[in-house]
């Protein structure tokens, strides 16, 4: 039907009378459903696109809002500054062997030893660091004995060198802001002097020598030495000196710390990811359903269009009846066939919204109403 006759057909219901058609007119009984005049509430409509365009725009915010909420609790990439004092103390005492000078067996710290009379010394290593905050570390430490023996012109050269481990590799971690422990090894001076003593005799006469016994903590970019005691050997007498440390300092940590609340992040994250499936679940079957139902309910109305082309008015700007008559449904576009017979009223066809068309016959106190629509939800 071009566009001149449907232009037609609308100028000719701006001009019929409607007049209601006598009861005996009617050979068929029209299968119906009666409504009564009731008043009209505003309601608003959501077309299809809208409807997967919002689930979308949901699906989005609740899928990115979980991921952003879950990969939160690792804190990826996040960094912070923790204030620390670190100190390391060395405390010795110097074992004699037998003798008939001394009423001790091992002798205090800071003072004069004969190399003679020495048998060990004993050390104990203490290191502590507080910090202000609590983080999750691992590290390590083990202690060696390096010992070192120079040249007797230029005393920064070094003839010969051997480390020796004295304790092993000792593995720590916790989450805590505090981080200490101790251990205790000996330097067997009477071994590393004899040695020593032998190799200057035979080699390099006037040579000096000592013995570095050293804490190292093993970090995880580096090892690094935190406390030692330094020993000369091949002396008649010698002094022990001590290296420590006692500093206050920042240092940058990975606040990738786990507490209860990243639990919370977690737990968050994860209903928010979950919701989101749920969601592009329901739109998938939204547009499966809705696309099946669409494409019925245009067949439909294309069909009717055509087949029943001549008895069709098409109302453009939408056609309301008037609210005070009767409404009459009916179930077939066929019924509304034979009111129009019997009525020898036109069908007015409205375009309600993108999902719903209705074909009206209208009378002087009833209008008889066939709908299609893409779903019966409504």
């Amino acid at each position: 039907m071009n566009g001149d006759k449907r232009e037609n057909k609308f100028n000719f219901v701006d001009n019929i009378s409607i007049k209601e058609a006598p009861k005996e007119v009617s050979t068929k009984e029209v299968s119906t459903k009666v409504e009564e005049p009731k008043q009209k509430f505003f309601k608003i409509y959501i077309g299809f696109e809208t409807r997967v365009c919002l689930y979308v725009i949901f699906i989005l915010i609740f899928f990115l809002a979980g991921c952003f909420i879950a990969l939160s609790a690792f804190n990826f990439g996040i960094s912070e500054t923790v204030s620390y004092k670190e100190e390391s103390h060395a405390n010795y005492k110097v074992c004699l062997k037998e003798n008939n000078y001394y009423n001790k067996e091992c002798l205090d710290e800071g003072l004069q030893y004969l190399s003679a009379l020495t048998n060990n010394i004993d050390v104990d290593f203490n290191y502590n660091v507080n910090l202000s905050k609590e983080i999750e570390y691992k590290l390590a430490y083990h202690v060696n004995a390096l010992v070192r023996i120079y040249d007797p012109v230029d005393h920064t050269k070094i003839l010969y060198e051997n480390e020796d481990t004295i304790i092993e590799r000792v593995d720590i971690s916790n989450n805590s802001n505090n981080i200490s422990f101790h251990t205790n090894a000996l330097i067997d001076y009477s071994k590393y002097n004899e040695s020593v003593v032998q190799y200057i005799n035979s080699y390099a006469p006037g040579a000096t020598s000592d013995v570095d016994l050293i804490l190292y903590l093993d970090e995880e970019t580096e090892t690094r030495k935190i406390s030692s005691v330094n020993v000369p050997l091949a002396t008649t007498s010698y002094g022990i000196n001590k290296e420590e440390i006692e500093k206050t300092s920042d240092v940058s940590v990975d606040a990738n710390m786990w507490t209860e609340n990243n639990s919370y992040y977690i737990i968050i994250g994860t209903l928010l990811i979950l919701v989101s499936l749920f969601l592009l679940i329901r739109v998938t079957r939204l547009v499966i359903k809705g696309t099946a139902r669409k494409s019925k309910y245009h067949k439909e109305l294309n069909n009717i269009l055509k087949e029943y082309d001549r008895y069709i008015v098409i109302a453009r700007d939408g056609f309301i009846p008037d609210g005070n008559k009767k409404t009459v449904k009916v179930s077939e576009f066929k019924e509304l066939m034979d009111a129009r017979e019997a009525l020898n009223k036109p069908i007015i066809y409205s375009k309600v919204n993108d999902i719903k068309s209705e074909f009206i016959v209208e009378d002087t106190e009833i209008v008889y109403k066939y709908s299609i629509k893409e779903s019966d939800d409504e």
